[in-house]
């Protein structure tokens, strides 16, 4: 049984990895921001606690911080999404980019700084995985500068923390998948999805389930050989 950290959990693949994780008879706390009640429901369904997380603030990033120096987690999952507007280059504002960009960066960095303090502090080992997406493998879709740049720029931190990280008994991966049925692609027509669906090797695009699954593999004991990789989800699709 660990003791699991899973930021942003209230829906998604995040939800899907709460019920996962707590199913296995782990011990599991998640964040969420907008979503209250859903995240209450799964609190109540599954178990697991939920902590309120902002990461645009960073009064909330130092709570997180805090709760996580006091208790002793085996392995955090950075998974905190935030919204952003679909927008071309042309119409993207600077000011807005480096925002987004800074909220994102600056939440996941200090959040794995603490966790990987708090394994150094008990002379313990944990896992740490980051949920990418496919954009990082190829060209990525128009009109998503922000997330993209995010997404790289997590990359690049997990990459680093592998390095470093290991020396402290801490395993680092991620997982890109690509496209997959959840709220965050709701704004998206159906008629665009199954036009997708059509051409991938699969025949469809993942569940939010099939991903979790992995993370869920890169967080427990069998996953002790596999370090600082980033793992496709795209049921076949190569970039």
């Amino acid at each position: 049984m660990s003791n699991i950290l899973i930021l942003g959990g209230s829906s998604g693949i995040g939800e899907a990895l709460v019920r996962l994780a707590a199913k296995a008879s782990n011990q599991v706390v998640f964040t969420y921001f907008q979503n209250q009640d859903k995240a209450k429901v799964l609190e109540r369904e599954t178990g697991a606690k939920t902590v309120f997380y902002d990461q645009s603030t960073e009064a909330a990033v130092n709570d997180l911080i805090q709760y996580i120096l006091t208790n002793n987690f085996d392995a955090l999952v950075n998974n905190a999404a935030e919204p952003y507007k679909r927008e071309t280059l042309l119409e993207l504002n600077a000011d807005d980019f480096l925002q987004y960009l800074g909220r994102g960066i600056r939440g996941a960095f200090k959040v794995c700084q603490a966790f990987a303090s708090s394994i150094v502090k008990r002379n313990g080992s944990g896992k740490i995985v980051h949920v990418l997406s496919s954009v990082v493998m190829g060209f990525p879709p128009e009109k998503q500068a922000s997330y993209v740049a995010l997404k790289y720029a997590w990359l690049g931190l997990m990459r680093a923390q592998a390095v470093e990280f290991k020396k402290l008994n801490i395993h680092v991966n991620a997982v890109s998948p690509s496209m997959t049925r959840t709220p965050f692609i709701g704004d998206l027509p159906e008629r665009f999805v199954k036009m997708l669906e059509q051409t991938l090797p699969m025949g469809r695009i993942a569940t939010a389930e099939e991903v979790a699954g992995v993370i869920h593999f890169l967080i427990s004991s069998q996953a002790s050989y596999i370090h600082g990789a980033n793992i496709p989800v795209t049921g076949g699709q190569t970039f």
